[in-house]
């Protein structure tokens, strides 16, 4: 299977090159993928040093492509267009360029010769990238997957696209949510309590060229160790724990997947060894049972399978749901929908009763369930009922009852 690698700078500097692990990243199914800082929301190496990386990958043989996952706004195409140029190099010839921005794409597409790779983060509209298929054609090479793609999901893009080339992220941080503003440096710098934190000093903290990651609890839920990093594009916030999918790696060749991703760009801090990184592409070259039992027992890190076997947001919906107010509706007459302590219920009632008989009604015996799960059999005195003023809803105006508040359901015995 093929496993193309997002390397961190440091894996790049200090790993890849190093010349007893250089012949495992030469393997014909091993791809590196490489970020520039100016193109990427966290990049691994900057421009002034790309062009000698690249040199240097394609001495050793060691395939590549280059990524541009940013968002590129108005003030990138008046004045940093220029950056671009270095494209038209030989050595960037032939290359393949990993593209988020729709707009990037475009232009890339009428100025430069380059094959493209489109990263669908967030898209799930098939009909949408389909226009991506027309629009680039056979300079197309596959598109990214979003990383909550659930196998469903993944089935319903192959039933549906005109195109079938699809990688998924097997390995790798979900970023959740980032900001433009440097949060991490003016927490920091306000935190300091001297004269040193005035706005003046926390903007030219915050202009600087520095990757600072810290873990963050969120004050106002119980969940905790989001992973934060900031560095001079804003501050990115990731899910506490690691996408890692290698015990369905049977579910991914079953769906034909046959290019999986490994992102590894802001692993490092989690106490990933880079030795792993040679298991975690053994495994994923050639995916069976033996290497997962031997990967497993070497993962030192909190991981889960993200949205991959089943996309189960929709579950918590019910849990927003008060059960105690989840009636039975052969059962169901109506509910409190407004009230005035010691004089007066509004009770709306449920279609279909028809006419109401005000005397039947004070004699019926009912269950009553308030919010909290408070459950009691009373009879209703009706004062008067409002179906009379042709509204859609039958109400009636009831006599109070002790601890019978809004929201309280009405149910026959």
């Amino acid at each position: 299977m093929l496993t193309k690698i997002i390397p961190s700078s440091e894996l790049i500097e200090q790993y890849i090159f190093h010349p007893e692990n250089r012949s495992f990243f030469q393997h014909p199914y091993v791809h590196l993928i490489i970020a520039p800082y100016e193109f990427n929301r966290i990049g691994n190496c900057s421009l002034n040093d790309l062009e000698k990386i690249i040199l240097s990958l394609q001495e050793y043989k060691i395939n590549w492509s280059l990524e541009f996952d940013d968002n590129f706004p108005e003030y990138f195409w008046n004045h940093q267009l220029h950056l671009l140029s270095f494209l038209n190099k030989a050595i960037f010839a032939e290359c393949e360029i990993r593209v988020r921005d729709v707009g990037m794409l475009y232009y890339l597409l009428n100025n430069y010769s380059q094959n493209l790779f489109y990263l669908a983060e967030g898209m799930h509209n098939t009909e949408a990238l389909n226009v991506i298929v027309n629009m680039a054609k056979e300079r197309l090479r596959g598109f990214m997957l979003c990383p909550e793609s659930s196998v469903e999901m993944i089935k319903t893009f192959q039933r549906k696209m005109n195109f079938q080339n699809f990688e998924l992220l097997v390995f790798g941080r979900i970023l959740l949510l980032n900001s433009p503003r440097k949060l991490i440096t003016a927490n920091e710098m306000l935190n300091q309590n001297d004269n040193a934190n005035s706005f003046e000093n926390i903007q030219e903290e915050q202009n600087k060229q520095i990757d600072k990651s810290v873990w963050a609890n969120s004050e106002e839920s119980p969940h905790n160790g989001f992973f934060v990093h900031e560095n001079i594009k804003g501050t990115f916030f990731f899910h506490p724990k690691i996408v890692n999918i290698a015990s369905d790696f049977q579910e991914i060749i079953n769906l034909g997947l046959s290019t999986v991703v490994l992102n590894l760009k802001t692993i490092a801090h989690d106490g990933f060894e880079k030795e792993h990184l040679l298991n975690l592409l053994s495994f994923w070259i050639n995916p069976n049972e033996n290497h997962l039992e031997k990967l497993i027992g070497q993962i030192n890190y909190a991981t889960f399978k993200g949205l991959f076997l089943n996309n189960r947001t929709n579950q918590l919906f019910s849990k927003l749901k008060n059960h105690y107010l989840l009636r039975d509706d052969q059962k169901y007459f109506g509910r409190v929908v407004d009230m005035k302590r010691e004089e007066y219920l509004v009770v709306e009632l449920a279609s279909g009763h028809g006419q109401i008989n005000q005397e039947s009604l004070n004699s019926q015996k009912f269950e009553l369930t308030t919010p909290d799960g408070k459950k009691m059999e009373r009879q209703l005195k009706v004062f008067q009922t409002l179906s009379s003023l042709k509204l859609e809803q039958q109400y009636l105006l009831c006599e109070p009852i002790k601890a019978v508040v809004v929201g309280t359901i009405i149910e026959f015995v």
